[in-house]
């Protein structure tokens, strides 16, 4: 059996999820593709007793943005806040954000 090359191409033909990929980012959807992945991640990245008093919304000017339903929870998530990003990094590189905001 062959290896899939770097290109991820197999006897002449790339893979589905290549060219899908590809289509993508020529429409200018990759990048609203990686943004909404760490919006996703963040009940992952948050866990489910963070996230079920957050919620992500939106990622604007490479910030996450995440709405809190509690002002003194918003308050102990800035101490929260390097931890988070950094696991929001690792789960979603291709998404781009550097910093997250609450709100």
């Amino acid at each position: 059996m062959r290896e899939i090359n770097k290109k991820i191409n197999f006897n002449g033909f790339s893979l589905l999820g290549e060219l899908l990929t590809q289509q993508f980012d020529k429409a200018g959807l990759g990048k609203k593709i990686a943004e909404y992945k760490a919006i996703t991640a963040w009940e992952n990245i948050a866990g489910k007793r963070l996230a079920g008093h957050t919620e992500a919304v939106d990622v604007k000017n490479k910030h996450l943005i995440v709405k809190v339903d509690s002002p003194i929870l918003r308050n102990e998530l800035t101490f929260l806040k390097p931890r988070l990003l950094e696991k929001l990094i690792k789960e979603a590189p291709e998404s781009g954000v550097k910093d997250i905001i609450f709100r």
